[in-house]
């Protein structure tokens, strides 16, 4: 399922929205916007929702990302669709999106990363605003495998190389032949300033310990510093479950390792997937597994 089940990735997808909104929108890290609870930069008649009720009022881009503000973002990939509707796309794919990743040794499955040209070619169908505002929040057209996102994650963490992900990283010999390393290969790296890297990762922090933050509950009392995304994707049939995702790494300041959780009509992101994030970070460090909390806080949580 890690590289051959292929899902809308919700919410963690706003990683890469929020990247194309700083580098092609004119969009800044303390850009604001007003979040009544709901968004209608298509017109009322295309009114759409924000996860949260009543909104989170004026809040700025990196808050924005910390909250899961589908409000924010909304509008976010509606001025990238405005200036190039291709330039949403673009970034996915310069995060490894949309193709194989290239690991040895497993089938995988490129996912879709549409655009104005895929949607003519695959569904004889124009582009329209309403594609893009929806890939924006990591629904519409757009798949992706846990590999990918995980790839897309790890990203972020090391400061912007996209590397090829690897099952093996040495054989060993005891005498002859010598020793085979694997060393890492960089295939891409993000055109994201650094500023805008550090808003982002920034960002993701405050998911864990802002006031906004959608899985600071999750990880209270965990003794390493840690940065994630929840996500919680429409699964499309009518009656589904949401998938669940979350996406995270450890430890902020100096990043070792990646965990994204995946639970296939899972429910919540941020009350099903990141409790088993965390156990699988407990396990690294070696310490005790913490149990799933036994219910989610009182009203919603994250989209």
């Amino acid at each position: 399922r890690a590289t051959q089940g292929a899902y809308p990735p919700g919410s963690t997808f706003k990683i890469i929205t929020m990247a194309a909104g700083l580098e092609t929108a004119g969009l800044e890290p303390t850009s604001t916007f007003f979040d009544p609870g709901y968004w209608d930069g298509l017109g009322e008649a295309f009114r759409k929702l924000n996860w949260k009720p009543g909104g989170d009022g004026t809040i700025d881009l990196v808050t924005g990302l910390s909250a899961s503000n589908n409000t924010v973002f909304y509008e976010v990939g509606k001025r990238v669709q405005d200036v190039d509707p291709f330039a949403l796309p673009d970034m996915a794919r310069s995060f490894g999106l949309g193709s194989t990743t290239g690991i040895t040794g497993l089938v995988e499955v490129a996912g879709v990363i549409p655009d104005p040209d895929w949607k003519v070619r695959e569904l004889g169908e124009a582009w329209v605003p309403g594609d893009g505002v929806n890939m924006a929040i990591g629904q519409g057209y757009v798949q992706a495998t846990p590999l990918q996102m995980a790839v897309a994650y790890a990203a972020i963490a090391n400061g912007g190389k996209v590397y090829r992900p690897q099952i093996v990283e040495k054989i060993g010999s005891s005498n002859e032949p010598p020793e085979e390393i694997f060393a890492p290969e960089v295939i891409n790296t993000l055109p994201i300033t650094p500023d805008h890297l550090q808003a982002i990762q920034e960002g993701l922090r405050g998911v864990i310990v802002g006031a906004k933050g959608t899985a600071g509950f999750v990880f209270r009392g965990f003794p390493q510093t840690v940065a994630g995304k929840t996500g919680t994707a429409e699964a499309g049939g009518p009656g589904q479950e949401s998938h669940a995702w979350f996406a995270a790494y450890t430890p902020y300041e100096n990043p070792q390792i990646v965990v994204v959780v995946f639970l296939e009509n899972g429910g919540q992101g941020s009350y099903n997937a990141a409790p088993l994030a965390r156990q699988v970070m407990e396990a690294y460090y070696g310490l005790p597994l913490t149990p799933p909390p036994a219910a989610p806080p009182a009203g919603p949580i994250d989209r």
